[in-house]
C-alpha cells in the first residue's frame, strides 16, 4: 500500500498513514484505527436525523422558553430516546446537530429532536452556549480525524449519568450515531477516516496489577518475574512504570518528571496495547477504543504522550 503521512489535528503531531481499504483510529496515550469495509451508512432514520446549523435565522423561541422546554422535557426525552421511534410514529426521537465545517474543524452533537434547533440561529453565541449545555454526547473532527467522543447523559437512564450500565456502554450507544455521520464526512474528499481514542484508566488499571505481583497482564508478569531475577533493565522499567501509574517518583527521585516517562516507555506502550485490546477485562475498559472499534475500526499504532496535561497524565501516563 502506499504511505501517506499528515499533522494531527489535536496534537500536532505527524502520523503515517497506510492508504488501504478502511479506517484508522489512535489512541491517546493514543491509538489509531482501520475498518473492515469503505462503506459508511448514514446513522438509522429511526434513531436520529442529521442537521447542519443555518448560517442566519430568527429566534422563533426565545432562550428563556427552551430553558423552560428542557427542564419540563429532558427525562421524557432521555427515556423516549432509549427506546428508539413509537410504532405509529416514523419522527426521530434524536437528532444529530453538526457545527462548524463539514470537512474543517466541527464538533457533532447528539440531542433531543425536540429542541427547536432550526427555530434558533446557531451562530450567535448565546444559542451556541445553550445548545452544548443540551448535548446528549458529543463528537469533534477535524478534516479525516475523529477524536474527542464524550456522553453528557444516558440516554434512557434519565440525566444523571448513571442508567444502570457501564461508562463503556453509555459511550457506545449515545455516540455510535455521531461516529457513523462523522466517518461519512471524513471521507467525503476520499481520504482515509482516522480517530484519536483516549486511554483513561490506564493508570487504575496498571497499579491493579502491579498490586497483584503483575498478574492480570501478561507484559507486566513478565517484568516482575525477571525483576525477582536480577535483571537490571527489568528492574528500571519497572520501577518508571510504578511511578507513571501512581503518580509518584521513583526510588531516590524527587519528582515525576521526563526521565521517568522516557524510562518506562517501552513498557509503557505496550501495557498500553494491552489495555487497549481488552486486557483490563469487563470491568476496566478503554471506553473511547471500544466505541470505534464496536463501528469497524482497529487499532494500528500508540503515541506516547500525546496529550500531557496533569489529569490525562494520571488517567492514562
Amino acid at each position: 500500500p502506499q504511505q501517506r503521512t499528515g499533522n494531527s489535528a489535536r496534537h500536532g503531531t505527524v502520523i503515517t498513514r497506510h492508504w488501504c481499504k478502511g479506517r484508522r483510529f489512535g489512541f491517546s496515550m493514543e491509538c489509531h484505527v482501520t475498518p473492515g469495509s469503505n462503506a459508511v451508512h448514514a446513522p438509522p432514520g429511526h434513531l436520529c436525523s442529521v442537521r447542519r446549523p443555518h448560517s442566519s435565522g430568527h429566534h422563533q423561541r426565545s432562550i428563556t422558553q427552551l430553558e423552560e422546554l428542557w427542564v419540563a422535557n429532558r427525562r421524557r426525552w432521555f427515556s423516549q430516546a432509549s427506546a428508539g421511534s413509537d410504532k405509529g410514529r416514523s419522527k426521530s426521537k434524536l437528532l444529530i446537530h453538526i457545527q462548524g465545517e463539514k470537512y474543517g474543524s466541527r464538533e457533532y452533537m447528539l440531542l433531543p429532536s425536540t429542541i427547536p434547533v432550526d427555530d434558533l440561529d446557531a451562530n450567535d453565541p448565546e444559542v451556541s452556549a445553550l445548545i452544548r449545555k443540551y448535548r446528549i454526547a458529543s463528537l469533534r473532527a477535524n478534516r479525516n480525524i475523529l477524536f474527542g467522543a464524550e456522553c453528557f447523559a444516558s440516554i434512557g437512564g434519565g440525566d444523571d449519568g448513571g442508567g444502570g450500565s457501564s461508562r463503556s456502554e453509555r459511550l457506545i450507544k449515545a455516540c455510535t450515531p455521531l461516529v457513523k455521520a462523522a466517518l461519512n464526512d471524513a471521507s467525503s474528499n476520499g481520504e482515509q477516516p482516522q480517530a484519536l481514542a483516549s486511554l483513561d484508566g490506564l493508570c487504575a488499571w496498571v497499579v491493579s496489577c502491579l498490586e497483584d505481583e503483575g498478574k492480570g497482564s501478561k507484559e507486566l508478569e513478565s517484568i516482575v518475574n525477571q525483576t525477582d531475577g536480577g535483571i537490571e533493565d527489568a528492574k528500571l522499567l519497572y520501577e518508571a512504570v510504578t511511578a507513571i501509574a501512581t503518580s509518584q517518583p521513583r526510588p531516590g527521585h524527587r519528582v515525576l518528571g521526563a526521565g521517568t516517562y522516557r524510562d518506562g516507555q517501552p513498557l509503557w506502550e505496550k501495557l498500553a496495547r494491552e489495555y487497549a485490546e481488552g486486557g483490563g477485562g469487563p470491568d476496566m475498559v478503554a471506553s473511547e477504543v471500544e466505541l470505534y472499534r464496536t463501528n469497524g475500526m482497529e487499532i494500528v499504532a500508540v503515541e506516547h504522550l500525546a496529550d500531557t496535561s496533569e489529569k490525562y497524565l494520571k488517567s492514562a501516563g
